[in-house]
């Protein structure tokens, strides 16, 4: 139709993301998150997937690969496994569907200090 349907322009400084339409896909809202300068924790499916500066949750949605990508090389502790994993900067998973994985991440000690880990 020759219509604009995705748009960016700088305004004052900022960039202005225009999308006009009513679909928005992950891979479109990775890009943009990306684009913006956030990490993207979870890089596939349409997981529930909560995340701060030390906490990562991911509760899949159907059964497949996963790669949960950190802000930087830390070390990271899955809650229900009991496994950690030393100086990474993402975790490649092979997840069944409608399952919860609790990665809470940084510095080992640090963590440990503050009870995480300590089975």
């Amino acid at each position: 139709s020759g219509q604009i349907t995705f748009a960016k322009s700088v305004v004052n400084g900022s960039n202005q993301i225009f999308y006009g339409s009513n679909v928005l896909k992950a891979d479109i809202l990775r890009a943009l998150a990306r684009f913006a300068g956030a990490n993207i924790f979870n890089e596939g499916g349409w997981d529930a997937c909560m995340a701060n500066t030390n906490l990562v949750v991911l509760h899949s949605s159907t059964a497949g690969k996963r790669t949960i990508c950190f802000p930087r090389k830390v070390d990271a502790y899955e809650q229900y496994t009991g496994k950690w994993y030393s100086d990474v900067d993402r975790i490649d998973l092979t997840v069944p569907a409608a399952k919860t994985y609790v990665f809470y991440y940084g510095n080992k000690s640090v963590l440990k200090k503050a009870g995480i880990g300590n089975k």
